[in-house]
């Protein structure tokens, strides 16, 4: 997903959010490595292991994240469930 944010890695300090989705989806990726391949991948199946717990909590950080840029997004655009909100003085 892509999002009308500007990464900001350069900037001094860096964006938050940037930084923190950068590290959660390495985080993610690294579990379902381990799920993929490792004995983690076949107990996953029957039982919650470590390395799933650690997955579905950078998933889950990193899915707060974005919705929360999205809801910034829509409240800056003045869109208001899915429709653009109509200014009294606008058009």
């Amino acid at each position: 997903m892509a999002f009308d944010v500007r990464v900001g890695l350069y900037d001094d300090p860096p964006n938050k959010e940037t930084v923190k989705i950068i590290q959660t989806t390495l985080e993610a990726f690294t579990h379902l490595g381990k799920l993929n391949r490792g004995w983690e991948g076949l107990l996953s199946k029957f039982v919650n292991t470590p390395s799933y717990w650690k997955f579905c909590q950078a998933q889950d950080a990193a899915l707060a994240i974005s919705q929360r840029i999205v809801e910034n997004k829509v409240i800056a655009d003045g869109y208001s469930n899915g429709r653009r909100r109509r200014q009294i003085c606008g058009r």
